[in-house]
């Protein structure tokens, strides 16, 4: 009787992963984008990512977008893409994918980010521009709001997470006239059921100087989903 070996090709073709034939760059911490849209034919909302970006890190994708004439997509995940080189991308449509340990809760209610220019010389609170997503709220659930952005600067900026011109939460941090700061923050409450529109600002605290939104180069985005 013939014995049955399992060689480790076929192991690794049996992990779950496929490598994915287009190459990804860096956008936000929960973010990337691909040249063009063939990327259309491979990937879609809900597939499940692992690339190496300084280590290797596993997403869900969990929803498309545009970035001029490229694909963008919004990524959700237990750490954080930095910026920098990704690469060794694969995807997976299966549920549990070998060493994949994370997997997203699909109560999205909703997704906005920006498509303006820097906003510069901020010192007193202002609003994020082109940032305002309205969402209805299903009875008996909570939210939680994830928000990022980039500052440039030199003084202490505050973030502000907003319900309906009413602060949620607010986050402060030091900014750096040297080198840029990537920030995320995230809020949660439980609003009344129905329509509730989630916005940001951000303000100067503290310092004399002034703080630079870079919206150009790593959009301000809010994400909403149901917990």
């Amino acid at each position: 009787m013939a014995k049955n070996t399992i060689n480790q090709t076929q192991l690794k073709n049996n992990d779950g992963w496929q490598k994915c034939p287009e190459s990804a760059t860096y956008v936000s911490e929960f973010s990337i984008k691909f040249n063009g849209f063939n990327v259309d034919l491979t990937l879609s909302r809900g597939m499940k990512l692992k690339l190496v970006n300084t280590t290797v890190k596993y997403f869900t994708i969990i929803d498309l977008a545009t970035d001029g004439s490229d694909r963008a997509m919004i990524l959700s995940g237990p750490v954080a893409l930095v910026s920098g080189a990704i690469t060794n991308l694969y995807f997976s449509t299966e549920y549990m994918p070998y060493d994949f340990t994370y997997n997203y809760n699909y109560d999205r209610l909703g997704y906005d980010t920006t498509t303006s220019t820097n906003q510069s010389g901020i010192v007193g609170e202002v609003a994020v521009t082109d940032l305002s997503l309205t969402v209805d709220v299903p009875a008996g659930k909570s939210v939680e709001i994830i928000t990022s952005g980039q500052y440039y600067g030199g003084d202490i900026a505050q973030t502000n997470i907003k319900c309906d011109g009413v602060t949620v939460k607010a986050g402060r941090c030091q900014t750096s006239n040297v080198t840029s700061l990537q920030f995320t923050m995230i809020a949660s409450h439980t609003p009344s059921p129905g329509s509730h529109t989630y916005t940001a600002s951000v303000g100067r605290i503290t310092g004399s100087g002034t703080i630079l939104l870079e919206n150009e180069v790593a959009p301000f985005d809010i994400l909403v989903k149901a917990i």
